[in-house]
């Protein structure tokens, strides 16, 4: 029960900050952004899983043994813009 009403405390602070980078991303990009996401999105996944496999191939050959570091987060920049939609709900 107590981890629940954490959670809740904490989605009250932070609702505010999230309306906050919604409206000023509808600011900097008006409707063109969310309609080139829409049109685009199965392409930013297809792009990053390609670049994290690239990038997981050059850490190898860095490190010289295979460990799932950063580059493994690359992969959360198109998610991240397919919230980014999700939240808007214009839909």
């Amino acid at each position: 029960m107590r981890v629940l009403e954490a959670f809740k405390r904490v989605n009250d602070k932070l609702e505010p900050i999230s309306d906050r980078i919604l409206n000023k991303m509808s600011e900097l990009f008006g409707e063109k952004l969310p309609k080139f996401l829409k049109r685009n999105i199965v392409k930013a996944y297809v792009l990053a899983f390609f670049v994290t496999i690239v990038a997981m191939i050059h850490a190898y050959f860095q490190r010289g043994y295979l460990a799932f570091g950063g580059e493994v987060m690359i992969m959360l920049l198109p998610l991240m813009l397919d919230m980014y939609l999700g939240m808007r709900g214009d839909e």
